[in-house]
C-alpha cells in the first residue's frame, strides 16, 4: 500500500472531506423524504410515533435505500466529473477481480465474522441486535429488504466509502493508511443505530474492507465482501427470528 499518488486526477483531501459531507448530506436527506413518502401513501396521516416506527420498518428502510443507492451514486458520479481530467472508472476503482481473489477475500470475510460471532456470544451480546430482528420481521415483501440490505446497501456505501473517500484521503497527506482508517471511522458513524458493539464491528470491517480495496485495487472486491457480510447477517437473523416464534 503505497503512499505515491496515482496517475489520474483526483480531488484533494479538504475537497474529498467537503464532498463527502455534502454527500452525507444528500443522503440523510434523501432517507428522511423517502421515508416520509412512504409514510404518505401508505398511512396518510403523518404522526411523531409513525415516524419512530418507520425508523425500524424494514419496507421503509429498504425503499430509502434503493433511492439513495441511485440518487447518490449518480450525485458521487458528477462530482468526480467535476474534476478536470477525472476518470471515474479508475477513480472508484472499477476493475474486474479474477475467481481466485473472489475465493481468498470471500473467506477472509467469513473467518471475520465467525471470530467477531464467537467474540460477541463469549462477552454475552447478541449476535443478532433487535434493528436487525425488527426490519426483518416488518418487511413485506421480504425479497425486497434482501435486495436493499445485500445489494444495494453494499454498492453504494462501498463506492462512496472505499471508492469516492478512499481514494482522495489515500493519495492526500493522510496516506493509506489513514484513509482507510479515516473511511472505517466515517462508515462506523453512519450505522448509530446499532449498539456499541455493534459500531465497534463495523469499524473493524471497514478496516478490513478498506485494506482489500487497497490491496486488490478494486471496488468489486469489496462490493462481494460487504454483500457476503450483509447476506450472513439476514441468514443469522432469520434464523434467529424463526427460533424466537417457534418458542412462542
Amino acid at each position: 500500500m503505497s503512499s505515491q499518488k496515482p496517475d489520474y486526477i483526483l480531488w484533494g483531501f479538504t475537497s474529498t472531506l467537503l464532498w463527502g459531507i455534502f454527500v452525507t448530506f444528500i443522503f440523510i436527506t434523501t432517507q428522511v423524504i423517502a421515508l416520509l413518502a412512504y409514510a404518505h401513501l401508505r398511512h396518510g396521516q403523518i404522526s411523531e410515533d409513525l415516524l419512530n416506527k418507520l425508523s425500524v420498518d424494514g419496507t421503509a428502510l429498504s425503499i430509502a435505500t434503493f433511492a439513495t443507492l441511485i440518487l447518490c451514486s449518480l450525485i458521487t458520479f458528477g462530482i468526480i466529473k467535476l474534476k478536470k481530467g477525472a476518470d471515474v472508472k479508475k477513480y472508484l476503482a472499477i476493475n474486474a477481480i479474477d475467481l481466485k481473489t473472489v475465493k481468498y477475500w470471500a473467506i477472509v470475510t467469513i473467518i471475520f465474522i465467525i471470530i467477531i460471532d464467537v467474540l460477541l456470544y463469549l462477552l454475552g451480546q447478541p449476535i443478532v441486535v433487535d434493528f436487525m430482528s425488527n426490519i426483518y420481521t416488518s418487511a413485506n415483501p421480504l425479497w425486497l429488504m434482501w435486495l436493499a440490505v445485500a445489494i444495494a446497501a453494499p454498492i453504494f456505501e462501498e463506492l462512496f466509502f472505499r471508492g469516492f473517500l478512499l481514494s482522495g484521503f489515500a493519495s492526500s497527506f493522510v496516506g493509506p493508511i489513514g484513509a482507510i482508517v479515516l473511511t472505517s471511522l466515517a462508515w462506523a458513524s453512519v450505522h448509530l443505530q446499532y449498539n456499541i458493539y455493534g459500531i465497534l464491528t463495523i469499524f473493524i470491517a471497514g478496516l478490513i474492507l478498506g485494506f482489500a480495496r487497497l490491496k486488490t485495487n478494486s471496488i468489486i472486491t469489496t462490493i462481494m465482501m460487504h454483500s457476503l457480510m450483509n447476506s450472513i447477517a439476514l441468514i443469522e437473523t432469520s434464523v434467529y427470528v424463526s427460533n424466537q416464534a417457534s418458542a412462542l
